[in-house]
């Protein structure tokens, strides 16, 4: 029966230490990638600051006719939405029943009836 003798107060002292180790490694883990995200959020606005480029001025909706973009851009929504380029499914399961060594039955594990 000595070799189910355990020393509770060294196995607990194991598992603490363990547990120390693990926790610190992440804490670190946190502290490390918390500081790369600050560094590239800096870096991150000092590109964008200095590749923005000046945008051309929005012009305001007007309630008349749409411009020549705006009626192609409806035109091509309209053809897509409505036209045949999908596939038409005809929701039939088409599997056929196939002998290989994957499926057949003589190669199972459970095979009692010999």
């Amino acid at each position: 029966m000595e070799i189910l003798a355990i020393v509770w107060g060294e196995a607990f002292a194991f598992a603490g230490f363990c547990m120390l180790v693990v926790f610190t490694v992440l804490t670190l883990l946190v502290g490390v990638l918390t500081v790369w995200g600050k560094v590239m959020a800096k870096q991150g606005a000092k590109q964008q600051v200095a590749a923005a480029p000046v945008a051309a001025p929005v012009r305001a909706a007007s309630a008349g006719e749409p411009n020549e973009q705006e009626k192609a851009a409806i035109a091509a929504a309209l053809y897509l939405f409505f036209g045949n380029n999908h596939d038409i499914e005809s929701y039939a399961i088409t599997m056929k029943d196939v002998q290989s060594p994957w499926n057949d039955k003589s190669y199972g594990i459970n095979n009692l009836h010999r």
